[in-house]
């Protein structure tokens, strides 16, 4: 029996990212996010989300970018036989330098930090808007919960451990959000499957 795909998009909830994987996957589908509750931490709402899946037969798991964070947090949940990690990282050690300084800042205020961010950013007129002011906007108001959410549990983030899953990560040379040269042999681990693509 040919197991079952379940795909995890990246921080910003869009499904267009898997419109050229899906017709080649019959057995693919995409996991629905549900809604966070506040300062919820990731262990916490990948228990959640578990619930909402059906682990009746062998489930492949690939996330993008925090889409794979959430995978590799939720593939011992449902017995995932794979992990597929696509611009992500197995665990927060190998969250990139400039993100990890920022973990001090991490608890329950940094939701209002990031919210000021946003606000600030939505100040800068669209012409002169780099991405980074750009991305940041998101953070701002109602709108922004889901991705303050994201943001802060990152900086939050202590792997649970559970039964080891082959994993497979796959890193892009253009990727500026998540980019690691050797997040693939830290800790002193070698990776299941290590992939470079253009």
């Amino acid at each position: 029996m040919a197991s079952r795909i379940l795909l995890l998009t990246g921080m910003t909830p869009d499904n267009r990212i898997f419109d050229r994987l899906l017709p080649r996957l019959p057995n693919a589908s995409i996991v629905p996010w549900i809604t966070p509750q506040t300062n919820e931490p990731i262990s916490q709402y990948c228990d959640r989300l578990a619930a909402t899946i059906e682990c009746d037969e062998p489930i492949i798991i690939c996330g993008v970018s925090f889409g794979g964070l959430i995978a590799r947090e939720l593939a011992p949940k449902i017995n995932a036989v794979c992990c597929v990690l696509i611009s992500s990282v197995r665990d927060p050690r190998e969250l990139p330098p400039w993100f990890r300084c920022f973990r001090p800042l991490a608890g329950p205020y940094v939701s209002t930090l990031l919210n000021l961010v946003g606000m600030l950013a939505t100040l800068f007129p669209r012409p002169i808007r780099t991405d980074s002011t750009a991305r940041s906007t998101k953070l701002a108001g109602e709108g922004g919960t889901w991705h303050r959410w994201a943001t802060s549990s990152v900086l939050e983030w202590s792997l649970q451990q559970g039964a080891e899953i082959a994993t497979i990560q796959i890193h892009g040379a253009s990727k500026v959000l998540i980019v690691f040269s050797s997040c693939c042999y830290s800790a002193g681990r070698r990776p299941s499957l290590s992939l470079g693509i253009a």
